[in-house]
């Protein structure tokens, strides 16, 4: 594991901590940074990615995590990144921390439209973290930016790559 770190085939994601109160489960989510790779490993060719409830949502949340480390790197903030997850399985993809505390949660789906009950991990978040929370944010597959709430939003995920 430590030659693939070295490589940056592997990346560990540190489990966010920041409220004793919740039972946060401690372990790493791991990524491999190579969604080639990934696909290949997992046995996913072009005719898999286009099926629904395939390994899709699985590459893309690895290609957010390798875009939102290149993005942090420039970044004026630095945040940390962390994923978010409570005994309950109520869980945010990434988290991104500001050193003054600040959170702001990012999930990620597959799906081209979305429900009320994908804001659940990031409604958690923000009420475990209460005014630290700035916004939620769930990168999707559609092209409107939907409001789902107080600082609550779905977002296309094009609109990463905006401005550059």
């Amino acid at each position: 594991m430590a030659l693939l770190q070295a490589t940056h085939l592997y990346q560990p994601l540190t489990a966010w901590a920041g409220n004793v109160r919740k039972r946060l489960i401690k372990a790493p989510k791991v990524y491999l940074n190579d969604t080639g790779l990934l696909a290949y490993l997992l046995g996913i060719d072009q005719e898999n990615l286009a099926t629904p409830g395939g390994h899709v949502g699985a590459l893309l949340e690895a290609f957010v995590h390798q875009e939102l480390r290149e993005q942090v790197t420039w970044s004026r903030t630095q945040p940390a990144l962390y994923y978010y997850r409570t005994g309950a399985n109520r869980e945010v993809d990434f988290v991104l921390q500001r050193r003054s505390g600040h959170v702001v949660g990012i999930e990620v789906k597959a799906a081209v439209k979305l429900r009320a009950e994908d804001m659940k991990g990031l409604t958690d978040l923000a009420a475990t973290t209460g005014k630290r929370f700035r916004a939620g944010v769930v990168l999707y597959q559609g092209s409107t930016i939907v409001p789902f709430g107080d600082r609550l939003w779905a977002v296309p995920l094009a609109a990463m790559f905006a401005g550059r």
